[in-house]
């Protein structure tokens, strides 16, 4: 699926494409002890969670193991992400992806607790190529909202792909890069279901892998 909203502020359009489908990967297996993987896919091929196609907005494509994904808007960031992964789930979550942003832009994770809101409501973990991550959300108008403020963090790689993952533990959201904890914040009643990326105006976001996880 495909949802565009008004980059860090505005209102929302929807842009809508894929359906569930099976589990596929290979490239990332190892998981900690107790772990259980709800979906995965090392984008080799398309598997029908995630968008593939283009238009007049934006583009996804997967070669090599690569899904690169390409907003070509100027005002609206984009969202890539999937169907409901974790209904049914109780318990500990946890969303994890390798990705890369395009050069001196934001771009990352983003999940959102009420499927029906078709891209509102999403709550955001974003990386910049210069070592800056921010956590975010978008309100139910669009309206964008910084948590973190934009952190300087030694934990990313600058200029490469860097791996985020976001655990809804115990009530708390714990924000991970590279495995270092960086940020944490109560949960609030959020959850990871309805999860992928998140690509900024005017530019691209690589991933290698994503998964969604049940935890211990």
């Amino acid at each position: 699926m495909r949802t565009s909203v008004f980059a860090k502020t505005g209102s929302f359009l929807i842009l809508l494409a894929g359906l569930m489908g099976a589990t596929s990967c290979s490239k990332k297996n190892d998981t900690a002890p107790g772990e259980k993987i709800i979906y995965q896919t090392d984008f080799d091929q398309p598997d029908g969670f995630f968008y593939v196609g283009e238009d007049a907005t934006g583009a996804g494509a997967m070669q090599n193991g690569i899904y690169t994904m390409t907003n070509k808007q100027t005002q609206f960031v984009s969202f890539f992400y999937t169907s409901s992964l974790f209904a049914g789930i109780n318990g500990n979550t946890a969303i994890e992806a390798k990705v890369k942003p395009g050069a001196g832009t934001y771009g990352g994770l983003r999940w959102n607790d009420n499927a029906s809101a078709n891209g509102v409501n999403a709550r955001t973990f974003e990386v910049k190529d210069n070592g800056v991550f921010i956590v975010g959300k978008y309100g139910a108008d669009g309206a964008y909202v910084g948590i973190s403020g934009s952190t300087l963090s030694a934990a990313i790689v600058k200029g490469d792909f860097n791996v985020l993952r976001v655990e809804e533990r115990d009530g708390t959201m714990h924000f991970l890069i590279n495995g270092t904890e960086v940020y944490s914040m109560p949960a609030n009643g959020d959850k990871l279901d309805v999860c992928g990326f998140l690509v900024s105006a005017s530019t691209t976001l690589q991933a290698d892998y994503f998964r969604a996880i049940q935890l211990p």
